[in-house]
């Protein structure tokens, strides 16, 4: 009897314990997602600061490089970039006065000066162009952002520009197939189009006409997309053309980024494909996986963390392509998830999640909430979808059934209810303790609903059943054992 005893009342403390977490984590994510969707443009601006201010404060005096490369090797040149362009957001879409000018500016060129630094420069070989296409072409977006925002930009800084921009262009005009490598025999659409959008920024500043390096490269592209999704794909090679690696969740969502500014229609069919392909739910949660849905793959370095096919890298950079697409529902709920899971906390001014361990979760919310396109001609997004209106009536039905269970299991334990003190629920003695605990976690699940998340009439489904089962079960064992 000691025995079931206990198992009585672990199982109702477990059940107990399991119904209010599930209550304040999916509460805290509708809370969380209904905030940001309310966010006016100001305001998120105003929250990308607070976190940028944080960013900046660890790059420049507590290592945040070093933090980073912790977890993502040799990555850490990549903060400089994330930071850099998110600046450039916040002026492209603030249009702030001129001090506040001056303040991006001087940031953005502390960011060039880091990665001019030796130790950076060294560790990238030359393709076609100097240092391979990765680190020349989001040097060279710094400095197309740089000019957006400021009026008086160092002349070498601005020659540096120009000189950038024919080197590229030259590199796609001798490219059989207008490809160019990021590193030695590594090609990447991300970086490509990284460079596309540095000429196409170049264009509309200077007057000057590099649009044949797009045409040339999207004659590659409609050749080269995936058979199955229609995606870019992921890795190809420069010399034949050929792809080598299909389209994946993280580097497809980097590429929507960059091609926002470089052609406005072919962005919109491949976020359909990206949202068709590569959108997932887990527990009604918006997320992106790292690979189509029935495909494996191996993870690497470029993947990030990939949980039963939702990809984290995926997930956090497709939040930033659905902002650019305007899909503002899909956006919402997943910087909801971030603000309900990542403990957020503001000190100073300094914005930052996860007490400060995770820079990169925080340079990558910080682009997210300022997300705009740069070139004036993709300035104006249209909006894909809007943040999801709570169905109200369809709530209130739902909550109608677990509130009539609570209502006849009252009903039925009224006298214990209101006569047995609460320790002597826990009591082997009383026939009714499985029946109040089971009224008890209902009545949480049915406090749960306020926060209108449709999952609990499922969760409550499953635990009434569960808990049926159980109290059976124990009342099996009891007339076994006393018979």
């Amino acid at each position: 009897m000691t025995q079931l005893l206990w198992i009585k009342r672990w199982a109702v403390l477990w059940s107990a314990g399991f119904a209010l977490g599930v209550m304040i984590f999916f509460g805290s994510f509708a809370y969380r997602a209904w905030r940001v969707a309310g966010l006016s443009p100001a305001q998120r601006i105003e929250q990308a600061e607070a976190m940028l201010r944080y960013i900046g404060d660890q790059l420049r005096n507590h290592n945040g490089v070093e933090q980073i490369e912790k977890y993502f090797p040799d990555a850490g040149m990549v903060a400089y970039m994330v930071y850099g362009q998110a600046l450039v957001n916040v002026g492209v879409a603030e249009r702030p006065r001129a001090r506040k000018r001056r303040h991006i500016a001087q940031e953005i060129e502390w960011c060039l000066e880091q990665l001019a630094e030796p130790s950076v420069v060294d560790t990238f070989p030359d393709t076609q162009v100097p240092y391979g296409l990765f680190l020349l072409s989001r040097r060279t977006l710094l400095l197309a952002g740089l000019h957006l925002i400021s009026d008086t930009v160092p002349y070498e800084l601005t020659e540096e520009y120009h000189d950038n921009c024919r080197a590229i262009a030259d590199a796609f005009r001798y490219s059989p197939h207008g490809l160019v490598d990021s590193f030695p025999r590594f090609c990447w659409p991300v970086d490509n189009l990284a460079a596309l959008r540095c000429l196409r920024l170049h264009d509309e500043k200077f007057e000057t006409d590099y649009s044949w390096a797009l045409e040339k490269w999207k004659e590659w592209a409609h050749e080269a997309l995936d058979t199955r999704s229609g995606a870019l794909p992921f890795r190809m090679d420069s010399q034949t053309g050929e792809t080598l690696e299909p389209a994946r969740g993280s580097p497809l969502a980097l590429c929507l980024i960059e091609l926002r500014d470089v052609d406005e229609e072919m962005f919109r069919q491949q976020y359909l494909r990206f949202r068709r392909d590569f959108g997932d739910s887990f527990l009604g949660v918006p997320t992106w996986r790292e690979f189509p849905e029935g495909k494996t793959a191996q993870t690497d370095i470029d993947t990030g963390p990939v949980i039963h096919g939702h990809g984290v890298l995926a997930t956090l950079t497709g939040m930033i392509a659905a902002k650019l697409a305007g899909d503002l529902e899909t956006f919402c709920d997943q910087m909801g998830l971030i603000e309900a899971t990542a403990r957020p906390s503001t000190e100073s001014g300094m914005r930052r999640y996860l007490r400060g361990r995770a820079l990169a979760l925080d340079a990558l919310a910080a682009y997210a909430m300022s997300a705009v396109p740069w070139t004036k001609a993709a300035r104006r997004i249209p909006r894909l979808s809007t943040p999801a209106k709570r169905p109200w009536l369809f709530v209130a039905a739902l909550m109608a059934v677990p509130f009539l269970t609570i209502a006849t299991t009252a009903l039925r334990y009224r006298k214990i209810v209101r006569k047995v003190r609460p320790l002597s629920l826990w009591h082997s003695e009383s026939p009714s303790s499985e029946g109040v605990a089971l009224f008890w976690c209902q009545l949480l699940l049915l406090l749960s609903l306020l926060f209108s998340t449709l999952w609990f009439p499922v969760i409550w489904a499953g635990f009434g059943i569960v808990g049926r089962a159980a109290s059976y079960t124990l009342r099996l064992v009891k007339q076994s054992q006393s018979g």
